[in-house]
C-alpha cells in the first residue's frame, strides 16, 4: 500500500473577535492485494483519491462567551461528497467555572473491505438439516462467506453534548459532561442467497448499511492535588447503546453490537512522589460485566515504581493486571479470544 497525503492549513485573525482556520488535503491511496479462497479482494489493485476542505470561525459574542462555528468538507470515490459541520458554544459563566455545548456531524466512508472484500469463514456439511439461514438440506457442501457491496454509503454520527468543568480552589477540578449520539446506515450483514457450482457452491452474505442505532451516557471527572508530592484524580463514565435494522434488514451487525461495550467504567489514579527522585503511581480499573459475550466484570490494578538516577535516565518497574493471574476482555465472531495476564515490565529510559 503506497499513500501520498498533502495538507495545508492557515489561521487568520480577521479582527478581535474573529479568528479563521481553514485549509485543504488531497490524498491518494493505491494498493496491490494477493488473495486466497479464504479471503481476497476483487479487484485485486485499487487506487483511490480524497479530497477535502475545511472552514472553521471562533467568534467572541461578548464577555465570557464564545462561539464556534465550522464544516469539513471531503470528497471521495465511492460516496461522493459528504459534509460534516460542528458548532460550539462555551460560556465563562465565572472565573474557574465554565459551560459548553456541542453538535456535530461526521461520517465514516465505506474501506476497502466492506467494499471489495470476498471472505469464506467456514464449510456447511452436504446433508444438513434445514436451518432458519439454510431453509433446505444441502445436497453438496456450501462455503459459507460474506462479501463486499460497492453500493454502500457512508455511517453517519450526529452528536450532541453537554459540559461543565469547575475549579474549586486551587487544588481540584472537576468536568461533567452529558452526550447523545444518533447513528444512521451502519453497515449491517445481511442475507444472500445460495450460488450452487463447480468446484465449490457458495453461500454469502453481503455488506449493506441497514442498521440506525443510539447511544447516550455521561462521563465524570475530577483531579485533586492532595498535597504538593500527592495527586488523586478519578473518573466514572456510563453508556446505553441500542441499535435496530431498517424495514427489509435483518439486524445483524457486521462489526460488533450494542452490547459490545461496558455499560459503566470507572478508573482511580494515585501519583506520588516519594522522594525527590523516586515516583510511585497507582491505578485502579473497574468494568462492567458484557453479558452478551458471557465476559464478567473485573478490577484491574497497575503498580509502578520510577527512579531518577540522575538527569537523562530513569529506571522503572511496572506491573499490571495484578489483582489476578488473568482475566479475559473481549470476544467476538471474527477473532481469537484471549485473557490478559499478569505482566511486569522492567524500563530504562535515557534522554540526551
Amino acid at each position: 500500500m503506497d499513500t501520498v497525503d498533502v495538507e495545508f492549513q492557515q489561521r487568520l485573525r480577521l479582527n478581535p473577535a474573529h479568528e479563521l482556520t481553514w485549509g485543504a488535503g488531497w490524498r491518494r491511496i493505491s494498493d496491490t492485494t494477493r488473495g486466497s479462497l479464504t479471503i481476497a479482494f476483487d479487484p485485486a489493485n485499487s487506487r483511490r483519491d480524497v479530497i477535502n476542505a475545511f472552514v472553521q470561525d471562533e467568534v467572541m459574542l461578548g464577555q465570557g462567551l464564545r462561539l464556534t462555528l465550522g464544516s469539513k468538507f471531503e470528497h471521495n470515490e465511492t460516496t461522493g461528497l459528504e459534509v460534516q459541520p460542528s458548532a460550539r458554544l462555551h460560556w465563562q459563566a465565572l472565573p474557574g467555572h465554565a459551560f459548553w455545548a456541542a453538535i456535530s456531524k461526521a461520517v465514516e466512508t465505506p474501506s476497502r473491505a466492506t467494499l471489495d472484500a470476498q471472505i469464506h469463514a467456514s464449510v456447511v456439511p452436504a446433508g444438513t438439516p434445514p436451518t432458519p439461514l439454510l431453509p433446505f438440506t444441502l445436497p453438496v457442501p456450501l462455503l459459507l462467506g460474506l462479501y463486499g457491496n460497492p453500493d454502500l454509503v457512508a455511517q453517519s454520527l450526529v452528536a450532541s453534548e453537554l459540559g461543565y468543568r469547575g475549579l474549586f480552589g486551587q487544588n481540584l477540578s472537576v468536568d461533567l459532561t452529558v452526550f447523545h449520539h444518533d447513528y444512521d446506515h451502519l453497515v449491517s450483514a445481511e442475507m444472500g442467497t445460495a450460488q450452487f457450482g463447480f468446484p465449490y457452491s457458495v453461500y454469502a452474505a453481503r455488506f449493506d448499511n441497514q442498521l440506525r442505532g443510539h447511544a447516550y451516557g455521561v462521563e465524570l471527572a475530577s483531579t485533586w492535588q492532595v498535597a504538593p508530592s500527592w495527586r488523586l484524580s478519578g473518573s466514572l463514565s456510563t453508556l446505553r447503546m441500542k441499535s435496530s435494522p431498517y424495514p427489509g434488514g435483518t439486524g445483524f451487525s457486521a462489526f460488533g453490537s450494542s452490547g459490545a461495550s461496558p455499560a459503566w467504567m470507572a478508573q482511580l489514579h494515585a501519583q506520588h512522589q516519594l522522594a525527590r527522585n523516586l515516583e510511585f503511581d497507582a491505578h485502579l480499573y473497574r468494568n462492567a460485566a458484557l453479558a452478551e459475550m458471557n465476559i464478567p466484570a473485573y478490577t484491574r490494578l497497575d503498580l509502578r515504581l520510577g527512579w531518577r538516577v540522575r538527569p537523562g535516565l530513569e529506571l522503572s518497574l511496572t506491573g499490571q493486571n495484578l489483582l489476578q493471574r488473568r482475566h479475559p476482555e473481549f470476544v467476538s465472531a471474527d477473532s481469537t479470544a484471549s485473557d490478559i495476564p499478569r505482566s511486569w515490565l522492567l524500563q530504562s529510559t535515557w534522554k540526551f
